[in-house]
């Protein structure tokens, strides 16, 4: 019997992620009255004028842009967050082993790696300031209006 709970939990939110979906891609079909009018009704006409119009703007692809450059950035920071984690999770089970070959004890070992992941997050730190510095000074150029006297 929990299967189907969970089963019937699973269709719930399924219905409830993909049914507002469903209903944007609907109603980009639809005239602006319509859509006024009937919000949750199949289109009487349908206007596929409105996704060309949409593609064929030069705002939808500066969005699409942005979002891809903030996607990338994410991607990328999260890989080396995960990097220095793998790190960290290294110097945690080296302290636990024994070594052949090693003239320092295991923990020395351990915090060895521990310090090297500190520098590494910090020099990532400084990265990552460094990105956000070079992204923002144009913008802040291009929104700098010009006071007049």
């Amino acid at each position: 019997m929990p299967a189907i709970v969970a089963f019937a939990a699973l269709i719930v939110l399924a219905v409830a992620v993909l049914l507002p979906i469903g209903l944007t891609a609907l109603n980009g079909f639809k005239a602006l009255g319509e859509l006024q009018t009937h919000p949750f009704g199949l289109p009487r006409v349908w206007m596929w004028s409105n996704y060309w119009d949409i593609l064929n703007s030069l705002r939808y692809w500066q969005v699409l842009g942005n979002s891809l450059l903030i996607a990338a950035l994410t991607v990328f920071i999260d890989q080396r967050e995960a990097f220095h984690s793998t790190i960290l999770a290294a110097g945690a089970t080296l302290s636990n082993l024994n070594i052949r070959g090693f003239t320092g004890t295991t923990s020395q070992l351990a915090h060895l790696i521990d310090v090297q992941s500190i520098v590494i997050s910090y020099a990532d730190a400084t990265y990552l300031v460094g990105i956000l510095c070079v992204l923002c000074l144009p913008l802040v150029l291009l929104l700098r209006r010009r006071r007049t006297a």
